[in-house]
């Protein structure tokens, strides 16, 4: 089981025995887009600029992106969707209530 410790604008998970995993929060109400809320995240985890990255675009479409998790009409923004991909050798997943959790890669299973 993973134990989170919260500080004031990011959460950190316990390193598991497999990985560390870590969460940001994105808010879906700022005009920053999810795309560099998750160049933001996984630099940070990676401990490089967002620009010695993978380009994002690369992986996944950053619209599409952003249709997924946006409210459907006048209603609530969907609840239920959520997306993994992976980025310079991270796994990434955007839930639709903002949770953005990065796996660090596990260096041991590369050979």
């Amino acid at each position: 089981m993973t134990k989170v410790d919260e500080d004031s604008s990011r959460q950190r998970a316990v390193s598991t025995a497999e990985r560390d995993v870590y969460s940001v929060q994105h808010d879906w109400a700022d005009e920053t887009p999810i795309g560099t809320t998750v160049a933001k995240a996984v630099s940070a985890v990676a401990g490089v600029r967002p620009t010695d990255l993978e380009p994002l675009h690369s992986v996944v479409d950053t619209d599409a992106l952003e249709r997924l998790f946006e409210p459907i009409g006048d209603g609530p923004r969907p609840q239920q969707n959520y997306v993994h991909f992976p980025v310079s050798e991270h796994g990434i997943t955007i839930y639709a209530d903002g949770v953005i959790v990065v796996e660090a890669p596990n260096y041991d299973d590369i050979k």
